[in-house]
């Protein structure tokens, strides 16, 4: 979905990753270096972002917001809840 999404909005192609990235990431996640987080309202996701963990710090790293979740500014409350 990404890459399409991407080529829908004709990004440059420093936007693009690899087929090899995302099974990479899901890795890279499961094994504990890094985390999803994502802002839910009823039962439709509103966007999310995803983080990486190096000791005591969080780096964001990807994003995304849903038309529905524009509105509520999904965005920066998912960083906030990160945050916390």
């Amino acid at each position: 979905h990404y890459n399409q999404l991407m080529a829908d909005k004709k990004t440059a192609d420093f936007y693009f990753f690899n087929p090899n990235y995302w099974p990479r990431l899901q890795r890279f996640l499961k094994n504990g270096h890094g985390f999803f987080q994502s802002v839910w309202r009823g039962g439709t996701c509103l966007g999310g972002a995803i983080f990486f963990v190096t000791g005591s710090h969080a780096y964001y790293h990807l994003g995304a917001i849903s038309a529905d979740g524009k509105p509520f500014k999904a965005s920066p409350f998912s960083l906030a809840r990160a945050i916390e």
